[in-house]
């Protein structure tokens, strides 16, 4: 009976609304781990953290440990 009922609501909404409700209905099943847009997808390993994923795409500055000027009181 719910289930009849969750099809009829869903049958009302956007493609981008079904989707949003298949990624809740997805936290609310496994709980607080990783779900993210790409998550909804049919992939289930597409749910696993990939490490290295920014690799090489993040930039840090020479002096990023350095105090910027006239923040030296507060040190």
């Amino acid at each position: 009976m719910a289930y009849d009922m969750l099809v009829k609501e869903a049958a009302g909404m956007t493609e981008e609304q079904v989707m949003q409700l298949l990624s809740f209905a997805r936290f609310l099943k496994y709980g607080a781990q990783q779900v993210t847009d790409h998550s909804v997808s049919e992939d289930q390993s597409s749910w696993k953290r990939h490490p290295g994923l920014l690799a090489g795409q993040i930039w840090m500055a020479d002096d990023f440990d350095e105090t910027p000027d006239g923040f030296e009181e507060y040190m």
